[in-house]
């Protein structure tokens, strides 16, 4: 009966260890989607420049048992995979993105915010929320634009997601706010001199 007892005892043991999720550390990469969007730029030239003024690399927990160890942060400095994609869509708009303090007709801050992970559902996660919040600062000679951009989004999952199906949420979530940020029209005739 003391063999049943120890097998019973690490079947136990065994199954509770699968609800503990482990920390994950997901890549920046977001990919904005911008086919439709009219060419505004007119070739002026933007320095840009991207900070992330967040006060942690983690995002948020991926929930389950041990919630409390099962961290979801950003790896090193999300601020170039930022600036990339900017850049590249900035270019699409129209505007010849220069280094920030070159010589430019306009200078575009971006500011990361926020960017948020929340599993619900215990101790199954059931659903996640995504989140990101940025702001920019404009200048156009004298002149100083702000705004400020967030998304949102849930996805209901049947378990708990991996790190590539955590990073491509997370970074959907980054493409969306910053996809919000180019696609704001007043931003775009404030950069033009408008």
């Amino acid at each position: 009966m003391k063999p049943l007892s120890a097998l019973m005892l690490f079947m136990v043991a065994l199954s509770i260890s699968g609800c503990a999720l482990s920390p994950q550390t997901i890549n920046i990469q977001p990919q904005v989607a911008l086919d439709d969007a009219v060419a505004r730029g007119d070739g002026r030239t933007l320095a840009l420049t991207v900070t992330d003024e967040r006060k942690t690399r983690v995002l948020g927990t991926r929930g389950g048992v041990y919630a409390a160890t099962s961290e979801i942060s950003t790896a090193a400095d999300i601020r170039p995979a930022i600036r990339d994609e900017l850049a590249r869509q900035l270019d699409k708009l129209g505007f010849r993105v220069v280094d920030s303090g070159a010589d430019a007709d306009a200078a575009l801050k971006v500011i990361v915010d926020s960017i948020e992970y929340q599993a619900s559902g215990a101790p199954v996660v059931k659903s996640v929320e995504t989140a990101a919040t940025i702001r920019v600062q404009a200048r156009v000679d004298n002149r100083e634009y702000s705004g400020r951009y967030r998304g949102t989004r849930t996805t209901d999952v049947f378990t708990a997601p991996d790190v590539e199906e955590n990073e491509a949420m997370i970074n959907a979530a980054v493409a969306r706010v910053l996809e919000r940020l180019l696609r704001d029209t007043e931003l775009q005739d404030f950069l033009r001199g408008a």
